[in-house]
């Protein structure tokens, strides 16, 4: 019954939250400038629902904390977590992690996608995959980044993420910047 509860919450959390974006490269882009702006490069991380990034001078993400996943290395790709219980565990496989950065407008934008995530719980499987979505302005100080959050998850055996919902519902988050 634990269970139960606990996967009817994550589904239905996840239902909510869903994402899209269109900006679909595989690459991070920067346009209006030469070279990356200072303003995005650093630690973003949001309070709300723990999410977080790290933006290098080259614009790349190196990092990311995901809600699910935790702290990842982009470069590693996949992630193991054992469970609380004998014989849980979770594994993330990371997709494409991009950006786009317009200086212009102060707008940036981020996807992660999660290629696959399993997690064995003591009563049953939770299996899908994600597609995460950040699309807001930075502030003029280059201290906070504003973005509305679109989150699609699809769960195996499950009806897939209703679009329309997610899109016109999207979470607004507020990142603020951290140097280190």
């Amino acid at each position: 019954m634990r269970l139960s509860c606990v996967v009817l919450f994550i589904i239905i959390f996840l239902q909510l939250i869903g994402c899209r974006t269109p900006y679909g490269s595989h690459h991070n882009v920067s346009v209006g400038t030469s070279s990356y702006l200072e303003y995005p490069v650093g630690i973003w991380q949001s309070k709300e629902h723990n999410w977080a990034f790290k933006i290098e001078e080259d614009g790349e993400i190196s990092k990311l904390i995901h809600p699910l996943g935790g702290p990842m290395t982009i470069e590693e790709g996949s992630k193991e977590l054992e469970g609380s219980e004998e014989g849980t565990f979770a594994v993330f496989a990371l997709g494409p992690v991009e950006n786009y950065y317009d200086s212009a407008e102060r707008k940036l934008c981020v996807e992660v996608i999660l290629d696959l995530f399993h997690m064995k719980l003591p009563n049953g499987v939770l299996e899908g995959n994600s597609r995460d979505s950040f699309i807001g302005n930075i502030s003029e100080n280059g201290k906070a980044w504003k973005a509305n959050w679109l989150n699609y998850t699809w769960l195996k055996g499950a009806a897939p993420p209703n679009s329309k919902m997610i899109e016109t519902n999207p979470i607004q988050l507020i990142f603020t910047k951290r140097d280190n």
